[in-house]
């Protein structure tokens, strides 16, 4: 089952939702023996599903994505 599936069970029991904030998204798929060409995928049915989802319930779906990023040399 897909997140968006998942998020939809859960809107489905709180009907009075306008809002919903993912942070961070793509941290469930870091790891494991899944592929890149799998996991771009999973991302863009997911994102596909989170735009279905925001217009079948008349809600906002705000997707946040932290990038890890290293040391800088502030030279």
């Amino acid at each position: 089952m897909l997140l968006h599936q998942m998020l939809e069970k859960v809107i489905e029991r709180f009907p009075q939702l306008k809002l919903i904030i993912m942070d961070t998204f793509c941290e469930h798929l870091r790891g494991g023996d899944v592929s890149f060409a799998e996991r771009k995928r999973t991302v863009a049915l997911s994102l596909m599903g989170f735009q279905q989802i925001a217009a079948k319930y008349n809600l906002a779906v705000v997707i946040v994505n932290n990038m890890k990023a290293g040391k800088r040399n502030p030279w």
